[in-house]
């Protein structure tokens, strides 16, 4: 029974990180789940991680131990939404990290030790499934473990906005202000309680860089290896504070502060 229960985990986990387009599927085939290939030995996460994934995870956690303590150690501060600078704080307080609607939305709320032991969950979990199963293995015989990126490995998968290829159908109305190919601040949104995009948006929202990775700038700061740097900026800060070499500092759970994953191949 206990196979069943972390396959059965394992298999909502995976299918839960295809939040892509069809047409992106076949570009993934021989990247571990929920990844795409940066470079020859280093793959990196489509989207940040959303709150259904981290439920997943807290939920394995709950029905391994024989207590709640490390699902309780490892759910998201929902305080953070107390915050004066964002629209609709009570709301995501109550409902952000467990309603269905916001299911793909970046899980925010979280420390950078919660970070770090979902990553180690999720290499376990995934290297259990091709375990079970090595016919679903997208790199016949080899094991993953995913962990998150250093400064440098970010700033290599991120893509300046002004550099991104824009689809014809979006140009149709005349140019397109950069700031809106981003969840960041709009700064001459007035008045800003209007603004609907003072808070998290959809983690495939807007448009993909070359590697088909979607907001490494905007939405949330992400965590990167060194504790208390972020990179990417975030949607309370205007697009001028949100380039590639720019980071953000922490100290704590933020409303603002999420992360995504980089995988690598175990080497036997």
């Amino acid at each position: 029974m206990k196979i069943f229960f972390y396959l059965s985990i394992l298999l909502a986990f995976l299918i839960s990180c295809s939040t892509i387009r069809e047409d992106k599927i076949s570009k993934l085939r021989k990247a571990p789940p929920g990844t795409v290939r940066i470079n020859d030995s280093l793959f990196m996460d489509v989207t940040e991680i959303g709150n259904l994934h981290w439920r997943e995870f807290v939920y394995a956690l709950l029905m391994r131990d024989t207590d709640t303590l490390a699902s309780i150690k490892n759910t998201p501060d929902t305080t953070v939404w107390k915050n004066d600078s964002v629209i609709a704080s009570d709301y995501k307080y109550d409902y952000y990290f467990r309603h269905p609607v916001f299911n793909y939305y970046p899980v925010v709320g979280i420390t950078y030790e919660q970070a770090v032991t979902f990553c180690e969950w999720r290499s376990k979990m995934v290297n259990y499934l091709y375990q079970l199963d090595p016919s679903m293995n997208p790199i016949k015989g080899k094991k993953y473990h995913y962990r998150l990126p250093t400064i440098e490995e970010w700033e290599s998968a991120a893509e300046n906005l002004d550099s991104i290829k824009i689809p014809t159908k979006f140009k149709k109305k005349g140019n397109i202000d950069l700031k809106h190919l981003a969840n960041v601040y709009k700064v001459d949104s007035i008045p800003r309680l209007n603004d609907v995009k003072s808070y998290t948006t959809g983690i495939n929202s807007y448009l993909p860089n070359k590697f088909g990775i979607y907001n490494m700038i905007g939405n949330v700061s992400e965590m990167t290896a060194t504790k208390g740097v972020a990179k990417g900026g975030d949607f309370l800060l205007p697009l001028d504070s949100c380039k590639i070499n720019m980071h953000q500092t922490y100290t704590k759970p933020e409303v603002w502060l999420g992360f995504r994953c980089v995988c690598e191949i175990v080497k036997e």
